[in-house]
Formats: C-alpha cells, structure tokens, sequence
C-alpha cells in the first residue's frame, strides 16, 4: 500500500521552527508534547491534512507537490492514504 508522508526535510524544518512547529500542532489538534512523537513517526494521516499542506505551503513558500513524498508500506490495512491526492500523481 501507498500512502504520502511528509518529506524528512520538511519534518526537520518544522521541527526546529518553534512557531510552524506550534501552528502545526493546533492545526492537527496534538498537544506541543505529542508533537515530538507525531514529527518523529511521520506516520500520522493529520500531517498531510490539506489544511497542514497548505499552511505549510504557505508558510514555506514551496509547492505542496514538493512537501510530500510517497512510501510503499506491505502487508498494512492502515487506510491513511490521500485519494484525491494519489489520483493526481
């Protein structure tokens, strides 16, 4: 299964920008504490949100296509998956 995560250098820009790394986390609804774990994982479906991916577009001043990268997971039913987003790659 395919799903899009967030690029690991778009992780790391958030992560040491105090003020993106707080807007993200009450855009997701995660508390600063669980964000950590959240940004670490990149595995939850709230951070390729459209929401997240705009204001991370905004904010960064780079294309959404360029925040996200595709990872092949087998043997998962986790349906995390963006299909507006897949249709369009």
């Amino acid at each position: 299964m395919e799903r899009f995560v967030l690029k690991q250098d778009i992780v790391d820009l958030i992560k040491k920008d105090q003020i993106l790394y707080g807007q993200i986390a009450a855009i997701t609804g995660h508390t600063i504490l669980s964000m950590r774990k959240v940004l670490n994982d990149n595995s939850s479906p709230k951070l390729t949100q459209p929401g997240v991916l705009r204001h991370l577009s905004d904010h960064l001043n780079i294309g959404i296509d360029d925040l996200l990268e595709v990872v092949t997971e087998t043997g998962s039913n986790d349906n995390t998956a963006i299909p507006h987003l897949q249709e369009s790659h």
